[in-house]
């Protein structure tokens, strides 16, 4: 039986046995490839339907690689592409750069039209790996796997997206395989089977009734769409260039569905014997090549890149295959592929990269913000410990969508619907291993029947049918019968909140008398405001990555409230408030969104959290605060499985505010190399404006040839008045610029070629506005390994020092700072690259360092194979002293920034550990 927690029907149906019968043959074909041997030779196929042949000598092929002259659709033309192309064992090199341009094909040298030349090539072509023999004029023997394409002549996509049209398989073998194996990755050096069709356990598929609303399915439709899929090269997005339409969707969330909807199949009741199996065999075949491509360190993405819908397809075939497999003879190989499928050990599939949980690192890095580096999520309600949230990027924190309908999380979560309760269904819930996986899925769900459950178009009909009929029936949380338990009473700077052991439904809200709250002994008052709304339509790019709308009258609305609203979605809070525009977190459904009644409550339930917003922000930990609930007779929060919560008794909240978290020990969501690594993440600063009385900052760079005069290391020009420049402003000196209306520079009497290549190499500089003379407004060293000074001379520094300067940190920093981006991963067009840029800022409290030792130049970094090269992804990291801190200046950078001390972490396996000790090791 399943392990659902269930009743379920488990389909015992009788199985006849799988033969592999070969016929002597000199020619063959497959989805309009053909096959021409030398001489005749046993052909037969694997259980999986794809062909091997014994022995056999491929001398040609049909239609034969040869160049083309055509035109695109756009009627643009093209002129020698090679068309109809053929890999040998692909896989077995390439295919894991970061940069799909680098990861090479031998199928298609079609790039795009001049329309289209800007942007990224699709896997570009090398002619090396064509191997059909139309090309090479070569015949193909021994042992190996043989893909051949056929390419689309006719009107061609001018982006290149779509430029293939079918593919077959052929392996050659020096023997005849046993009867029902399974073929083995086109990648592998070797062909031996390891899984037949008799190590299959029906037993484990399930027999549930067709949904009254779902269309017929047949296998011929499902098996077309199901490859042999492309698993050899790595799945990013770009994939879908090759991905011939006529065996496979081209875009990620479409190949999901089709094979979700395939699974779901096989596991319906009036799906015969033959049908069951000819899919089922399909899809474990796809499943082990998932595996043995895992097996070879084959990865399909890199953080560096957007997910987005590219390859959430991958894990739920080697589930599926693992789960009827799990009986296997082969106990050796069954076992590591059940291992691969475990979420927390093997953390490299798109489900559980893209899940995570909140930490109070994370709640508490800034104030106001969940997730510093959040597009505007002021307000976004990712409060509580524990609870979870989505990335399309892993390495940055920026791609996690405010509004629920944002492309990608609605493109990712639609087909994850599908996968969770074919997962549930095969019992493999504790084989995947990350409930932070199902708890999204779990949430996602309850936010989807809520929005009553729409046709959108990453769910197939027959998927959304299988979801709306039985997610809930077999996902244990909704079955639950006991109510939340209380784990914590937290309060920080807008909020106080109770986190409880469980998800909540957004359908059932509390109400501003069921919460309790006292700040200092005084009950707050936690009443609702009411007034009218307007807002734009939301769609393509208008209004969606930061909704608003306009209200009457913004008296109380505050950061954090839950809006309600007919016509908007019931997971809608307030992001931001400015005069009467108010930001929110989903989008304006309707174009007719004018003059709507809306209610900005200030208590509400999301994810694990009952909160309270704080009509007046809490300015210390010493603050005291309490929080209680008192369930309204049947009440209004509920579990997802419906169960009340009953009334929580007034107790204290433990209150952060001000308190910085301890740097933790490890990160868990990017993912470099084959392993999960404790890293640091990227993210861009979206800078604020704020007058600033002191700053700091660190660059890191290196040079390939010596500066000189006036050449700039952080901008293409010199300097101005409203840019944050370095530069050197002399043969013989180097000068920081700050701007502002002083126009204060920092100058360093240093001699130029002292700065040595190809070297890492820090600069710290120092300025203090309050100051009144320049030996102490201003500090500057320049340190490398084996060399360099700190306390560099800067009496040669310029601008008017009166002990009230004072700049604003935009016109400071954002032209500098983008210019210094702009320069991105390649580094900046002169001498070398820019590799680090660390950033803050302070007033009267952050004096004046003695060197440059102290831990306000501890060192963040994010180096090594998280990034672009051996240096890692350019970085800009912002922070400040606690004072600003609380009062709501954006600690910006990642989430490792901590405020005074952004922290460098020595990484195991970092190749650039090493240079930890040229800067001061944080606490551990």
């Amino acid at each position: 039986m399943i392990a659902t927690g269930h009743a379920a029907l488990v389909a015992n149906l009788a199985e006849p046995p799988a033969l592999t019968p070969t016929e002597n043959l000199a020619t063959f074909a497959e989805r309009g490839i053909t096959w021409n041997l030398a001489a005749a030779a046993p052909v037969g196929k694997f259980v999986s339907g794809d062909y091997f042949v014994v022995g056999g000598v491929v001398a040609s092929t049909s239609p034969a690689s040869v160049q083309d002259d055509g035109v695109y659709n756009d009627a643009q033309a093209y002129t020698g592409r090679w068309v109809h192309g053929l890999m040998v064992n692909p896989g077995s090199e390439g295919g894991t750069g970061a940069n799909p341009s680098t990861t090479p094909q031998g199928f298609d040298s079609l790039q795009k039209s001049p329309a289209y030349a800007s942007s990224v090539t699709e896997f570009a072509y090398d002619h090396v790996l064509n191997l059909d023999p139309g090309a090479t004029g070569l015949s193909i023997s021994g042992v190996k796997s043989l893909v051949k394409t056929t390419s689309i002549l006719d009107g061609v996509d001018a982006s290149s997206r779509s430029k293939l049209e079918n593919v077959s398989l052929l392996t050659i073998l020096d023997a005849a395989p046993p009867n029902g194996s399974f073929r083995r990755w086109a990648g592998c050096a070797t062909k031996t089977p390891i899984f037949f069709a008799s190590d299959v356990d029906w037993t484990v598929l399930p027999s549930i009734a067709k949904p009254a609303a779902a269309t017929t399915l047949t296998a011929a439709s499902l098996i077309a769409k199901l490859g042999p899929l492309q698993t050899y090269m790595n799945q990013q997005l770009y994939a879908r260039g090759i991905a011939p339409y006529l065996a496979q969707s081209a875009y990620g969330a479409d190949i999901a569905n089709d094979i979700t909807q395939a699974m779901l199949f096989t596991m319906t009741t009036g799906t015969s014997v033959a049908d069951r199996n000819a899919v089922a065999y399909r899809l474990i075949q796809a499943g082990l090549d998932v595996y043995d491509a895992t097996e070879a360190g084959r990865r399909w993405s890199s953080p560096t890149f957007s997910f987005g819908g590219a390859h959430q397809w991958l894990k739920i075939l080697m589930v599926y295959a693992a789960r009827l497999l799990r009986n296997a003879a082969n106990v050796t190989e069954r076992n590591k592929l059940a291992a691969w499928c475990d979420g927390t050990s093997a953390r490299i599939f798109a489900e559980d990269m893209c899940t995570f949980s909140i930490t109070r690192e994370m709640i508490e890095s800034t104030p106001f913000e969940p997730i510093n580096t959040r597009l505007g999520p002021s307000g976004y309600p990712d409060w509580s410990e524990n609870s979870v949230d989505w990335l399309s990027k892993p390495s940055n924190l920026t791609s996690s969508g405010l509004a629920y309908e944002l492309a990608y999380r609605t493109i990712n979560a639609y087909p994850w619907l599908s996968q969770v309760l074919v997962a549930r269904l095969l019992g493999a819930e504790a084989m995947w291993n990350n409930s932070k996986f199902f708890e999204y899925c779990d949430t996602f769900y309850d936010k989807w029947t809520l929005k009553t459950q729409p046709t959108d178009a990453y769910l197939y009909p027959y998927n959304r049918s299988m979801v709306q009929d039985y997610y809930a029936a077999y996902g244990p949380v909704f079955s639950k019968t006991s109510a939340p338990t209380l784990v914590r009473r937290v309060a920080h700077a807008r909020y106080a909140w109770m986190e409880f052991d469980e998800n909540f439904t957004l359908a059932s809200q509390p109400a501003a008398a069921d919460l309790t709250v006292t700040v200092g002994g005084s009950a707050v008052s936690l009443a609702p405001v009411s007034t009218t709304a307007s807002g734009a339509f939301s769609t393509g790019s208008t209004n969606m990555a930061q909704p608003v709308i306009t209200v009457a009258s913004a008296a109380g609305i505050r950061i954090g409230q839950r809006v309600v609203c007919p016509k908007l979605r019931p997971d809608t809070f307030v992001t931001s408030v400015t005069g009467t525009v108010v930001g929110i977190s989903t989008t304006v459904p309707l174009a007719s969104f004018s003059a709507q009644p809306v209610t900005f409550e200030n208590v509400m339930v999301y994810d694990r959290a009952m909160v309270a917003v704080l009509p007046t922000p809490l300015t210390s930990d010493a603050q005291a605060v309490t929080i209680g609930y008192t369930a309204p007779g049947s009440g209004y929060v509920r579990n997802l499985g419906g169960v009340g919560l009953p009334s929580v008794a007034v107790g204290a909240a433990a209150n952060y505010t001000g308190q910085l978290p301890a740097g933790p020990s490890s990160k868990d969501l990017a993912y470099s190399g084959s392993n999960t690594l404790p890293r640091q993440y990227v993210g861009g600063p979206i800078l604020r404006p704020q007058t600033i009385r002191r700053m700091r900052a660190s660059v890191r760079f290196m040079l390939k040839s010596t500066l000189a005069a006036n050449e700039a290391l952080l901008a293409s020009f010199n300097g101005s008045t409203n840019s944050f420049k370095v530069y050197a402003a002399t043969s013989s000196a180097l000068r920081i610029l700050i701007g502002g209306s002083a126009n204060q520079s920092i100058r360093a009497l240093t001699v130029l070629s002292d700065l040595p290549t190809d070297t890492l190499i820090t600069m710290h500089f120092y300025f203090d506005g309050t100051q009144s003379t320049q030996s102490t407004a201003k500090k500057l060293a320049v340190v490398w390994s084996g060399g360099g000074n700190n306390n560099l001379d800067v009496s040669a520094s310029t601008g008017t020092l009166d002990g009230t300067w004072t700049g604003d940190i935009n016109a400071i920093l954002l032209q500098g700072l983008f210019a210094f981006a702009s320069g991105g991963s390649g580094g900046d067009p002169f001498h070398g690259s820019i590799k680090e840029i660390n950033i803050g800022w302070g007033d009267e409290t952050l004096p004046l360092p003695a060197d440059f030792t102290g831990s306000e130049f501890a060192h963040n970094a994010d180096w090594g194979a998280n990034g672009a090269g051996p240096w890692g992804q350019n970085q800009l990291y912002f922070a400040g002293p606690l004072s600003e801190w609380n009062g709501g200046i954006p600690n910006r950078g990642n989430y490792g920034s901590y405020s005074l001390t952004p922290r460098r972490f020595t990484i195991s396996g970092d190749p650039d550990s090493a240079l930890a000790p040229l800067f001061t090791a944080p606490p551990v």
